[in-house]
Formats: C-alpha cells, structure tokens, sequence
C-alpha cells in the first residue's frame, strides 16, 4: 500500500495516533542491515510527514514518543523494565504476563500519548463511555461538564 492511502487510513480511522520517533541515521550506522534496510526502504520520515499534516487537517491528535522511551523494554501491564536483545520477540515478565514485543511497545506506546494527552487537558474516552455518556458526542463536553475542552475518542 501507498504511503499517502496507508496514511489517509490510519488519520480516519483513529482519533488518537502515538509514532515512535526513530534515528533513521543512527540505526544505519548500527550495522544491523537487514532491520536497517527495511526501515530505510519503508520511508518512516516521509510517512509520519503525511500522518501529521492529514491529522492537523482533521483534528486528531498525534502523539511522537521520544526514541529514548522503552515501550518494548517495558512490561505494559505492570510497568517492569527488562532488558531484551533484538532476537527476544516475547517478553516474559515477572507478573506472570506474557506478551510479543510489538504488541507489547505498541500498547505501551498508545498509553504515552493518552497520557500526554490528557496533561495538556484534553479528555479522552473510550467507545464504552462514549455509549455511556452521549453529550460528550453531541456537545464536545468533558466528563465533568466543562465546555470548551477538547474531547478525544479512542478507538
């Protein structure tokens, strides 16, 4: 698929969108060609490029987690850190939860930018409330009632 319709997809069809920034250069000068080239080939700059000005465009909410952030490092249900190689593809805590690594960084990813979200004021719900709370649909009220507050639908 295209950059510009795989973009247009994931701007309409989420609400809130969190990227993990990466050193395109710095993982070049790593030596691991075959993960190197994929990312290189895949053209992540220019992708995020169209992600972010089709979501300024529609008014969701982009979220660019810092490179340094451990969201595969870092269990996402009890937040334990490990320390995992390239090769670990699963990530075994001691909680007893088990989980891929991409899965793994890509909920602990979401979590970041819902919590920066939510920082600087914006109230995000789920679908479960939206049901639950339909003014916040129809009037772009928060949870509390406040106008003018942005509201945010995660899906």
């Amino acid at each position: 698929m295209k950059a510009h319709k795989l973009s247009t997809r994931v701007v309409k069809n989420h609400d809130i969108i969190g990227v993990e920034s990466l050193s395109i250069s710095s993982l070049m000068q790593s030596g691991l060609t075959a993960l190197v080239r994929s990312i290189a080939d895949a053209g992540w700059r220019q992708f995020l490029g169209y992600v972010t000005y089709k979501a300024q465009k529609w008014g969701k909410a982009l979220h660019e987690v810092n490179r340094w952030f451990t969201s595969t490092k870092t269990c996402s249900r009890c937040g334990r850190k490990h320390e995992l190689q390239l090769n670990d593809r699963i990530l075994q805590c001691g909680c007893g939860f088990e989980i891929g690594r991409d899965i793994n960084a890509a909920i602990n990813i979401k979590n970041e930018a819902i919590k920066k979200l939510v920082a600087v004021g914006t109230t995000v719900v789920k679908p479960v409330e939206m049901l639950m709370l339909p003014e916040l649909r129809s009037r772009n009220l928060s949870p509390s009632g406040e106008r003018g507050s942005r509201c945010v639908c995660m899906f």
